[in-house]
């Protein structure tokens, strides 16, 4: 079996940059940064000049979510100019929040303001630019192809296309289908996204769409050694204890104080992978111990096997 191409999907809250040095661990290559809301940087805000910090990575892309399109290009030419080597912008979220904003999958409805938003940041940046959608607004609204061709005209140079609608949110099965029209659409890279777990069901995107690549989302919470393990087709070898402790160090590192409660869906999501009678034991410890080195000796014995 050909190696598959794999790619990070770009989360947010999770694809910090604890959880980018760890993905690196395990040879990933492009990352992508948390989703970036463009009024909140420009004004400064300290969470999200936080998660846009992309200082001393390499091969980082960084997503962009908003409606103008003029600070849409203004943040796009300050990250580029910070080292990101790709931008992308986020036209697939589809929270309540953005979508009352106007942007994430809203812009869906609006394809002529997102084609300008293209053009815009095409306008700033030199590196490539991608868009991440979804497959249309509901199911009497499939504009995905239309929408990914006028994508492609504006000047896009890839896209990730998520299976699904903005209503169906994360429910209900993936449209590989609809991915595949949309890539004979276009004549630009275009990788599938949505459920994408496992070698089988990358294998079988792949296989079903055509696409370049897959990107890979909620599978990766707990694993990061998941892409690799969907490229080589086997889970590689490690600590599941190192690289939870490890984790937890990278966690404190970049978070300080607010790391241990950082640290609890992360410790969560990894314990998941066993099936310790324990496991609820060594939940409660964590959501209420705050002093480190316990929670670091909870951690140790319960990830020992």
């Amino acid at each position: 079996m050909d190696k598959i191409q794999t790619v990070a999907a770009p989360m947010a809250g999770i694809t910090d940059k604890p959880m980018r040095k760890m993905l690196r661990l395990f040879g990933s290559q492009l990352l992508f940064s948390e989703m970036i809301g463009i009024d909140s940087f420009l004004k400064n805000e300290s969470a999200i000049l936080k998660q846009a910090d992309i200082q001393g990575e390499e091969n980082i892309a960084v997503q962009l979510v908003g409606f103008n399109a003029e600070k849409m290009g203004l943040v796009a030419k300050i990250m580029a100019d910070k080292g990101a080597t790709k931008i992308y912008v986020n036209m697939g979220c589809p929270i309540k929040k953005l979508v009352g904003n106007f942007s994430g999958s809203r812009l869906l409805l609006y394809p002529e303001k997102a084609a300008l938003i293209i053009e815009q940041i095409k306008k700033t940046v030199s590196v490539p630019v991608g868009v991440k959608m979804r497959i249309g607004w509901d199911k009497e609204h499939l504009n995905g192809k239309e929408f990914a061709r006028l994508m492609e005209n504006a000047g896009t140079d890839e896209i990730i296309v998520h299976g699904r609608t903005k209503t169906d949110m994360y429910q209900g099965l993936v449209n590989l289908d609809y991915i595949k029209k949309i890539n004979e659409t276009v004549n630009i890279p275009v990788f599938a996204n949505g459920d994408i777990t496992d070698t089988v069901s990358a294998a079988t995107a792949l296989k079903k769409t055509n696409c370049v690549g897959v990107v890979v989302g909620r599978a990766l919470r707990g694993t990061p050694w998941k892409l690799k393990e969907i490229e080589q087709g086997k889970v590689p070898d490690f600590s599941l204890q190192e690289i939870v402790l490890h984790h937890f160090d990278l966690l404190l590192d970049w978070y300080k104080e607010q790391g241990v409660l950082i640290a609890r869906k992360h410790l969560n999501w990894y314990s998941n992978h066993l099936s310790a009678k324990n496991k609820k034991l060594f939940w409660e410890q964590i959501c209420t111990e705050k002093e480190v080195q316990k929670i670091k000796q909870a951690i140790t014995v319960f990830f020992e096997k």
